[in-house]
């Protein structure tokens, strides 16, 4: 048991102000999770073997493959497949546990996106498919930053104790924001040209990927080559799969090379960027 302080309780004299947080360490015990996930430890150990009577001459008759997944775009659903193939002259029960969570940059767990817990029978020889379908609306509350999420899928046979897990980690893809800059009497098709201490304008848009509005919606453009270095710029609220567009003026400071970081945020969608590059002329 993993126990901590609750939050805005106080008892000297009893145990109300204790939270118990063991399930955010570990599966719940007894729970075909918690089974798996000790079983997969057990056979990593000699000594343990014996204390749970696993044999080391068990029976790999079931062969799994968890199915990578390249890549999804931010909006898309996904699915979680493993293919389960039975090369015995038997029939395999197999209990079974599918996840997706959300993991932070470096690999350290965030928020637990959907979990499945089932059985399946393959028969002799046959060759059988478990799944698991994942919404936007499942894991687009539960993002961190960069995006990054990990599959997990574990199986233990029934009838020979025979163990298997499998993850892949994966990032969800995220629009990149377009930034176009011209001097405002001349549209960008005519000239791309930029003079210090002359006024410009910066076109920023992407598409929204979502199938909801967008509210609260800003950008901000950051150059070390522009007065006021960090800009502000609010838009209106974006329909869901709308072009998501603003311009924002700048005044370059020196002739050279400065370079343009743009993010863009909202209350259902974070952490979008872009940049670019221009030139800038006396």
């Amino acid at each position: 048991m993993i126990l901590t302080k609750k939050p805005y309780v106080f008892d000297p004299n009893g145990d109300e102000d204790r939270e118990d947080i063991t399930h955010q360490y570990k599966h719940m015990e007894g729970s075909a999770s918690e089974r798996l996930a000790l079983m997969n430890g057990v056979r990593q150990s000699e000594r343990a073997k014996r204390y749970y009577a696993v044999l080391n001459s068990t029976s790999s008759d079931v062969q799994f493959s968890l199915r990578d997944i390249d890549t999804v775009f931010i909006g898309d659903e996904f699915r979680i497949c493993v293919d389960i193939t039975n090369t015995s002259d038997e029939g395999r029960n197999i209990k079974a546990v599918l996840s997706a969570t959300s993991i932070f940059y470096n690999g350290v767990k965030s928020q637990v996106v959907k979990k499945a817990e089932g059985k399946i029978f393959v028969g002799p020889g046959k060759r059988e498919e478990i799944s698991i379908q994942v919404s936007p609306e499942e894991y687009l509350t539960r993002l961190v930053e960069y995006g990054n999420l990990k599959i997990t899928a574990m199986a233990i046979v029934d009838e020979t104790k025979q163990s298997w897990a499998d993850d892949d980690d994966f990032a969800v893809l995220k629009p990149i924001i377009s930034v176009k800059h011209f001097p405002p009497s001349c549209p960008p098709q005519f000239t791309d040209e930029l003079l210090a201490n002359q006024p410009a304008t910066a076109v920023l848009s992407f598409m929204n990927p979502l199938d909801v509005p967008l509210t609260g919606c800003e950008f901000r453009v950051t150059s070390s080559g522009i007065s006021g270095r960090t800009l502000a710029l609010p838009v209106e609220d974006v329909g869901a799969k709308e072009l998501v567009t603003g311009q924002i003026p700048v005044m370059p400071l020196k002739p050279g090379l400065i370079n343009f970081v743009v993010t863009f945020k909202s209350k259902e969608l974070k952490d979008i960027s872009g940049a670019a590059s221009a030139e800038v002329f006396d």
